[in-house]
């Protein structure tokens, strides 16, 4: 990230210059758009609290453990894994890599203060998506931007539908010191006397830092110092730095009865010993025998972080001091780190509020608890009669205009929703092979993809290539020996059917399917039907859309017959008008529908042009149907 943002860092390992910077490139211009860093860092906020969390982190590291140790070569015998030093860094590393991202994340996006974010549910098996992302865990328990707001679904697992959502209070929480708290600190070759843990001391002479406070060398003609917000200076010798560094922050409490309980968190490197108005509280790493003046840490760490409870009995109304001592492995450690931060639980406790709303939304501005409450269903009948295959194209090809988002002419199949609510496919399969109906799941990772409206429609790439998209299928569909088409979901360890097509031989380029809900099937084969010179019946395929759209008598005089058509619709997308060309046919009528197939508007024309004001829609996707002397062509068109 430092490279994409021009930063000429030089460290030990990588050095960037004029050479390096084609490797960054793509991700340079991509770091400038708006959308794209909110996409990142809503990323990067996810992973952090699933993929990258300690708990995995330490389970993935346990179970290779158990494979390893029974690989090791000769030398090794007897060692133990978790002993050496190579096997430590691993896994310190990982441990310390969510905080030091988050903090990483935050100073180069300038994000502001973090708040706690949980989220669960009351059954197993449920995902979620935030913000349009997919939240690949049961649980979720990380950070998230004070300020920002968030979108959070809960994905339903097999046999349970959504009912609400449980929020604890913010405020049963309350932060009381931040990354913007301020603090005295000494940081000398010699010690403070030892009234320096006390209310009453007099620390006026000592130096003012705030946030994360240390420093980072990685090298002795290189600083990094990333992510810290105080930097602290070790002397004029980088081999032989201060050992120990002294922080002190008075404050005020005036009704102990108003909190329950303080939770201190600690970042250090390498060890500390934590006073409460001159009483230790907590330490890591630093042996009990060593007298003031003489403690160093060991072993040494890397921004481990600690939690600290403080009860209330230590508390005092009024003034109290929290005094840490903070100390290196060694005089030559490169790196040194000290961060702070405070919460106070209320002594009434958090609140509980339900939200029936599926997607829940706010601006998140305190610590947020959120648990998502299910019902239990009867999963194998909840889509009976409502989802329905409605129009299959078994033989797409390069002369239709019909193509998908990588602009590859692909077979492709409709499915319908007849119901009343938004339903969203994830988790139901598809396939083409009625004795192996779980060929192709539909995946949870794009609900915004998969979910169809009430009657409305979703198209599917028959291309046995999931790897374009969660709308692309496992299989191919055959147009010369026609299996069917079928979908389904697991029910009882079983697959029950929940709607099937059973196609036939077509025409290159035709699509079968039905005219409108309930109708018998029909060929739609892209063809004008006349009558003495009269179009009187017009066919044509519809992919995505209601199938009205297409097949309806006409009674339109055709002037004389064109041998070639080539049609122009701009601009697409368009904010009001909207010319619809011809350079060969004339265009006899134009018609605007909406997704659900209703007709929105119709212009009849005679001439090569076509203007049609569409002020007075609404912002969306719309499908024009436009009928030329030889020919009848379907556009989409997006409103803006």
């Amino acid at each position: 990230m430092n490279w994409a943002n021009g930063t000429e860092y030089e460290g030990p390992k990588y050095t960037f210059d004029e050479h390096s910077k084609w490797k960054v490139t793509i991700f340079a211009h991509l770091l400038q758009n708006p959308q794209f860093q909110e996409k990142f860092i809503n990323k990067t906020l996810i992973h952090l609290a699933t993929t990258f969390s300690n708990e995995r982190v330490q389970d993935v590291w346990d179970s290779l453990v158990q494979v390893v140790e029974g690989e090791y070569c000769a030398f090794t015998k007897g060692t133990n894994l978790a002993e050496m030093d190579g096997a430590k860094n691993m896994i310190n590393f990982a441990l310390q890599r969510p905080e030091k991202m988050y903090d990483y994340t935050a100073d180069y996006f300038d994000l502001g203060d973090y708040v706690n974010l949980e989220y669960s549910s009351d059954v197993d098996g449920v995902k979620y998506i935030m913000n349009g992302d997919f939240v690949n865990s049961s649980v979720y328990k990380g950070r998230y931007i004070s300020g920002n707001p968030i979108k959070l679904e809960a994905v339903a697992p097999q046999g349970y539908k959504f009912k609400y959502w449980e929020m604890k209070d913010s405020l049963s929480y309350v932060e009381l010191m931040g990354n913007k708290t301020p603090w005295k600190y000494f940081y000398q070759s010699e010690s403070p006397e030892s009234a320096w843990k006390t209310v009453g001391f007099d620390d006026s002479d000592w130096m003012d830092g705030v946030g994360k406070m240390g420093y980072s060398i990685e090298t002795e003609e290189s600083k990094s110092n990333l992510g810290y917000n105080t930097i602290l200076d070790f002397g004029e010798n980088s081999k032989d730095k201060y050992m120990r560094a002294y922080f002190r922050n008075v404050f005020t409490v005036q009704d102990k009865s108003e909190f329950k309980e303080f939770i201190a968190k600690i970042v250090y490197d390498d060890g500390y010993i934590f006073y409460l108005n001159g009483k230790e509280i907590s330490r890591q790493k630093v042996a009990n025998d060593l007298k003031e003046g003489e403690e160093y840490a060991n072993p040494d760490s890397e921004d481990a972080v600690e939690e600290v409870t403080i009860s209330m009995d230590d508390i005092v109304e009024g003034e109290n001091v929290f005094a840490i001592m903070v100390c290196q492995n060694s005089a030559s450690s490169s790196d040194f780190t000290f961060k702070f931060s405070l919460k106070a639980e209320k002594s009434g406790g958090a609140s509980t509020i339900k939200d029936e709303r599926s997607v829940y939304s706010s601006v998140v501005s305190g610590n947020m608890t959120l648990k998502a409450v299910f019902e239990k269903v009867d999963v194998c009948s909840m889509y009976d009669g409502v989802l329905v295959l409605n129009e299959v194209a078994p033989s797409n090809d390069s002369s239709t205009d019909i193509i998908d988002e990588y602009g590859i002419h692909s077979d492709w199949f409709e499915i319908y929703n007849a119901g009343e609510d938004t339903i969203n496919l994830a988790g139901l399969y598809l396939s083409d092979d009625e004795a192996n109906l779980g060929k192709s799941l539909i995946p949870f990772t794009h609900p915004d993809s998969t979910k169809i409206a009430p009657k409305g429609f979703v198209r599917f790439w028959a291309d046995n290539a999931t790897y374009r998209g969660v709308l692309h299928a496992d299989f191919k569909l055959s147009n010369t020996d026609p299996t069917g088409l079928f979908l389904s979901m697991e029910c009882g360890g079983e697959f029950n059917t929940l709607a099937e097509f059973r196609y036939k031989n077509l025409p290159q380029n035709a699509s079968m399917g039905y005219l409108e809900e309930g109708s018998d099937l029909v060929t739609f084969d892209n063809a004008i039907y006349k009558e003495n010179d009269s179009v009187v019946f017009i066919s044509c395929v519809t992919p995505g859309a209601s199938n009205v759209l297409c097949q309806e008598e006409r009674t339109i005089v055709v002037d004389e017959p064109i041998t070639e058509s080539e049609v122009q619709v701009y601009p697409n997308p368009t904010k009001s008008d909207l010319n619809i060309r011809s350079t060969s046919d004339k265009l006899l009528s134009v018609q605007i529908y909406d997704g659900m197939g209703r007709l929105l508007l119709e212009q009849t024309g005679g001439g090569e042009e076509v203007q049609i004001d569409m002020d007075r829609l609404a912002t969306g996707t719309y499908y024009l149907q436009i009928l030329t002397s030889k020919e009848v062509l379907q556009r989409k068109v997006i409103k803006l």
